[in-house]
């Protein structure tokens, strides 16, 4: 056989194609936390911004919901294991307090009887305190990181970015509320995300990016603190 009859024949074979790099499916569950600025799409937005192809993405979010709150719906159940998700992403509020963490390990455990019967990788979205409980950073990432660990998870550490950003560069504006993220704080938390989705640096991050009405534009200075907040959270595996 010529090598170009057999390159054709590689070509059209299912296995080849198969092989074929295929968008990603990514299942979001979680609170305000996740859908305040659309945190989904700008995952989505920073794989095609990562040269990786554009994944499906959907979210099943609630104000103020916990994991246990969503198993508590028929339909989070349902969808998880009929979706052929490649990705499920899960966030709650900063479970710093050890009734929260022992109520979270609890509610991951319940989960397993859907994670069980889908071929997906869990990931743990780890969240950050309110803005006057900094002192909590530890608590809110031992929470997520123990959350990931009980299912054989990969522990996403966004709330890492945000407390590096708000130690080394304070007046940068990460929260309206106090909890509740700016388009910068959900800008940190989503490069996070995608970066160890997609096996990407920190050196990666973009200065300038938009995504549905929200827009980016970091000057030398800031963006050169975000990039080391980026990379000191990328570093950390949840271990």
């Amino acid at each position: 056989m010529s090598y170009s009859i057999l390159m054709l024949c590689l070509l059209f074979s299912p296995n080849f194609e198969q092989g074929a790099s295929q968008p990603k499916r990514i299942l979001f569950i979680g609170n305000s936390l996740t859908y305040t600025n659309e945190l989904p799409v700008l995952v989505q937005q920073f794989f095609v911004s990562l040269k990786q192809p554009k994944p499906f993405v959907e979210a099943f979010t609630e104000p103020g919901a916990s994991l246990g709150d969503h198993w508590q719906l028929p339909r989070t159940g349902k969808r998880i294991v009929e979706g052929k998700w490649d990705y499920i992403i899960l966030q709650q509020g900063p479970s710093s307090l050890a009734a929260s963490q022992k109520e979270f390990m609890k509610d991951m455990e319940t989960g397993k009887q859907f994670f069980k019967q889908t071929k997906a990788k869990v990931c743990l979205f780890m969240v950050w305190p309110e803005s006057n409980r900094k002192q909590y950073f530890p608590q809110v990432r031992q929470a997520y990181a123990s959350a990931a660990k009980s299912v054989n998870g990969l522990f996403l550490p966004a709330g890492i970015a945000l407390k590096e950003v708000q130690k080394n560069a304070p007046k940068l504006a990460l929260f309206t509320d106090g909890l509740h993220p700016t388009p910068l704080g959900t800008f940190l938390a989503g490069y996070v995300i995608a970066a160890k989705l997609t096996g990407t640096d920190a050196e990666q991050l973009p200065a300038q990016f938009h995504w549905k009405q929200y827009e980016i534009k970091l000057n030398q200075a800031d963006y050169q603190n975000c990039l080391e907040a980026v990379r000191i959270a990328l570093k950390d595996e949840g271990k």
